[in-house]
């Protein structure tokens, strides 16, 4: 299967499997919904021309499998396993609108307010949008603004000087019209955590959501240090060949780059479900801002 482009290969399917009303969870060994989940796994990849691949299946606070299938090393024929770091993109976000919940909980942040607010001297492309826009229409990207995505990827560059270009991205739609994903949105809002916090994004993650949950191998650049278990970046070509591949440094947009294993997303897909709650402790609150982004237009 051909594709236009490929960074790297990385995934994570993290599935809650919801128990039918009134039967108990099954036990998280030998469970028959799971049954031919290795030859399924191993033919997708086959399918999509894919190294390997992490997966965690989660119901309530069970985990009935965290496992790898194919290689996180494909020239050496290196098995991914549970416990193997996979770049998860997007899939960051969740801990970036966390963060914000965690503010609006302790009376820190009001979702309703103006960007402005937190903010101060920041800039959209024109007055009605910096006077207008809230935190919440960040987190539920419908500011106007279409991607931009071309800005970050072939201009990569620092934080700040990211946020200064904000200014400059034209909407394509009027303020909340339309929904249109904004990566730059969230690059927003892991500036007003950092900002109310006093702390930088990586030090509020680490200390606010890997610490409680016991994720001791979750971490941030895969350019950065050493690690035993992480998975390569590769790429296909036109013929569907795998090619190895660096990892794309995105430090300007870190708000959506993690390092996490099947294992490890487990603790962080239960405390999803259980709305922060973690093995029956509760850790923080809105871990996934499900308040906030519900549609309000």
């Amino acid at each position: 299967m051909r594709r236009f482009l490929s960074f790297r290969w990385y995934s994570f399917l993290s599935v809650s499997v919801s128990a039918r009303e009134g039967q108990k969870a099954a036990p998280a060994t030998a469970d028959q919904r799971l049954a031919g989940i290795d030859t399924l796994v191993n033919r997708l990849l086959k399918e999509w021309h894919a190294p390997g691949v992490g997966i965690v299946v989660v119901e309530k606070d069970k985990v009935f499998l965290a496992s790898g299938f194919g290689y996180k090393d494909y020239e050496n024929k290196q098995p991914v396993t549970a416990n193997t770091l996979f770049a998860i993109g997007s899939c960051s976000k969740a801990f970036t609108s966390s963060l914000l919940g965690m503010l609006q909980g302790e009376g820190k942040l009001d979702f309703d307010k103006p960007v402005t607010e937190y903010l101060p001297g920041f800039k959209f492309y024109n007055e009605d949008l910096t006077r207008n826009v809230t935190v919440r229409d960040l987190t539920c990207h419908r500011t106007g603004l279409p991607r931009h995505d071309l800005s970050w990827y072939l201009n990569p560059t620092t934080r700040d000087s990211s946020v200064m270009r904000i200014q400059y991205m034209e909407p394509s739609a009027p303020w909340r019209q339309a929904w249109q994903y904004n990566n730059w949105m969230f690059l927003l809002q892991g500036v007003i955590a950092e900002k109310l916090y006093g702390k930088s994004w990586e030090e509020l993650v680490a200390a606010k959501i890997f610490g409680p949950l016991g994720m001791k191998t979750s971490n941030f650049a895969p350019w950065k240090g050493s690690y035993a278990d992480l998975a390569k970046g590769y790429r296909t070509d036109d013929k569907d060949a795998i090619h190895p591949m660096d990892y794309y440094r995105i430090e300007g947009m870190g708000r959506r780059r993690h390092l996490l294993s099947p294992a490890e997303m487990a603790a962080w897909v239960t405390t999803c479900i259980y709305g922060g709650k973690y093995q029956g402790k509760k850790c923080f609150r809105n871990p996934m801002c499900a308040r906030p982004c519900r549609r309000r237009w």
